[in-house]
């Protein structure tokens, strides 16, 4: 994929997902990483279970009995931010979960979106995995030591990613198309990707982390929406048939990029 273009114009918002009560330790750490390394943000406070009804507001439904309603507010803020983007007309957006860490690079990167392209839809900028497949090349370098990677495998997580508008509108639409059957991160970080119109990527090195990933504990900030959490041992037949359908696809992808040779693997790096 050849170099993209900056930005034009570009309004800049930080949104971090936040419960507005009882959570006044998680919004002192964001408040610490964030304004120790002066990037703007505001909290956006998340959608709880009472607040499910904004799923027929927003034209969402769900589809897999095993989502817990944690799940589900989880997944109505996030969607109810990107509703956010297009209605006020916001280019891009950076959306956070409140138990991340900032690395070191990212204060160059996350207080001004100038740098991204109004053609890429979704950059990752989170590690949730040691490594993960990109693109050959950069589509976007910044300041020579952060490269943006076109996403091309698996990697979950929805705890720190940039959206542009066009991205906002793709999922949107996507999301609202069908019922919801799985996580928003499986349709956003694995399921999407076999879309070629779907511009998703990784920045390298991360530039932020969640605390559990960095700890290996969730001793810190531990997650309500985890304890809640199904463990999802049964799929309806539907949702197994589209999962098949989805590995035959994805095979079809992979047997093309090993012969055009347009994928590679890279470790993901996150400097505190």
């Amino acid at each position: 994929m050849k170099q993209l273009t900056y930005g034009e114009n570009t309004k800049m918002n930080n949104f971090v997902i936040s419960l507005r009560d009882n959570n006044e330790k998680r919004r002192a750490h964001i408040t610490e990483q964030f304004s120790g390394k002066n990037i703007p943000f505001e909290f956006f406070n998340a959608i709880n279970k009472t607040q499910l009804h904004v799923a027929d507001e927003l034209g969402v439904t769900f589809d897999n009995p095993n989502l817990s309603p944690g799940e589900k507010g989880c997944f109505l803020s996030h969607i109810t931010l990107w509703k956010k983007i297009i209605d006020e007309d916001i280019t891009v957006a950076g959306i956070f979960e409140d138990d991340i860490y900032l690395s070191k690079e990212s204060e160059k990167a996350l207080s001004s979106y100038d740098w991204v392209s109004n053609k890429l839809d979704v950059i990752k900028i989170e590690k949730s995995s040691e490594k993960v497949k990109t693109s050959v090349n950069p589509v976007i370098r910044i300041n020579n030591n952060i490269n943006i990677f076109r996403l091309n495998s698996k990697n979950l997580g929805t705890a720190g990613y940039i959206i542009t508008n066009k991205g906002a509108r793709y999922l949107l639409n996507k999301i609202t198309t069908e019922p919801l059957k799985n996580p928003i991160d499986h349709d956003m970080f694995n399921d999407f990707l076999l879309d070629d119109k779907y511009i998703a990527c990784q920045s390298l090195p991360a530039l932020c982390i969640q605390d559990f990933v960095f700890n290996n504990t969730d001793a810190n900030f531990p997650s309500l929406l985890e304890n809640n959490r199904i463990h999802r041992k049964t799929e309806s037949k539907d949702i197994s048939k589209n999962k098949l359908l989805r590995e035959l696809n994805r095979v079809a992808h992979q047997v093309k990029d090993f012969v055009f040779q347009k994928v590679i693997e890279r470790k993901i790096k996150f400097n505190m």
